[in-house]
């Protein structure tokens, strides 16, 4: 068997991150999507056809085939994971035949210490047995974190368990996404001149979904206001029927665009933007204070955490 690094991801923010995490010039680099977002098969497509950086892009259905990928066609070296305390995930870091595992931050839910504060005292109890902790990054098998505010993650979790390894990203956050902007509008099917040429020096509304998503959510919006109300859904959404009487001011965004890329479309295009969402992690590397964004707004019902993390990562002014 081949020696190789296995980098994985499972929604469209997640490759972003892994295209952002180290590599061995010396040893294979592959790539795996699995599929649990919307056209993520169409998506893997794109990326063979458009990243040739990877030695390999595999395609997977469920996490029995990553670990039989692991198990009977590569010798392991480092295995990139995005998540390490759900019960299933942390059982198969257990059994994974690799030399050395990461994780690498998907969002705010890298950062967060309430996932599991009402989860029953028995399943905490399983958990503590099974040695699975409540918090990113402390599973005994992982050997680092990765993360693009490194110190704040040590606030979080540091004492929390075991001594952490704190990494960083090869590059920020924004250096990144400049980097990746003209690769996404090709891999996400934004053209620019011809969806949204319409939509230039106009006022306008974006909404990025929760999931699920109802879309009388909106209602309380005031989209009267604006030229047009463009929605972000989220990724996980794989069916969504539209039935709103917009005279084509409303555009639902379905792809697996990143919002943070459909953003800056928008703000090239001369758009003055106010946007709404909930607990979103594309708004933590936004400022109001940009260019042509005239409001950032959570309508989350349940944001105390969020706006912990929200401070706690937002660069300097």
């Amino acid at each position: 068997m081949n020696k190789a690094n296995i980098y994985v991801c499972s929604k469209p923010l997640q490759y972003f991150n892994v295209t952002n995490l180290p590599r061995e010039a010396d040893t294979k680099n592959v790539l795996v999507i699995e599929n649990r977002f919307k056209e993520a098969e169409k998506f893997y497509e794109k990326i063979k056809k458009i990243d040739r950086s990877w030695d390999e892009v595999i395609f997977l259905s469920n996490r029995i085939q990553l670990l039989a990928l692991c198990l009977f066609r590569f010798r392991v070296v480092n295995f990139y994971y995005y998540l390490d305390w759900l019960l299933v995930p942390a059982l198969m870091l257990y059994l994974l035949p690799a030399k050395q595992i990461y994780i690498y931050e998907e969002g705010v839910g890298s950062y967060r210490l309430d996932i599991f504060n009402k989860t029953s005292a028995t399943r905490r109890k399983v958990r503590k047995w099974l040695r699975i902790s409540e918090y990113p990054g402390l599973h005994p098998r992982v050997e680092g974190m990765y993360v693009y505010g490194a110190e704040f993650y040590k606030q979080r979790f540091e004492g929390r368990g075991k001594v952490l390894n704190v990494l960083s990203f090869v590059k920020p956050f924004n250096v990144m996404l400049a980097i990746m902007n003209s690769r996404a509008i090709e891999l996400f099917e934004i053209n620019q001149k011809e969806t949204f040429q319409m939509i230039s020096g106009c006022n306008v509304l974006v909404y990025i979904s929760t999931w699920p998503f109802d879309i009388s959510e909106l209602s309380a919006l005031n989209t009267e206001a604006y030229d047009y109300c463009i929605v972000k859904l989220h990724p996980h959404i794989q069916q969504f029927k539209e039935d709103k009487g917009d005279n084509g001011r409303f555009i639902f965004v379905g792809t697996t665009i990143l919002a943070e890329v459909l953003i800056s479309v928008l703000l090239e295009n001369n758009n003055q933007l106010y946007i709404y969402h909930h607990n979103s992690t594309s708004t933590i590397y936004l400022s109001e204070k940009q260019h042509n964004i005239k409001s950032i707004r959570n309508i989350a019902l349940h944001q105390d955490e969020y706006n912990i993390i929200y401070k706690g990562l937002k660069p300097a002014s």
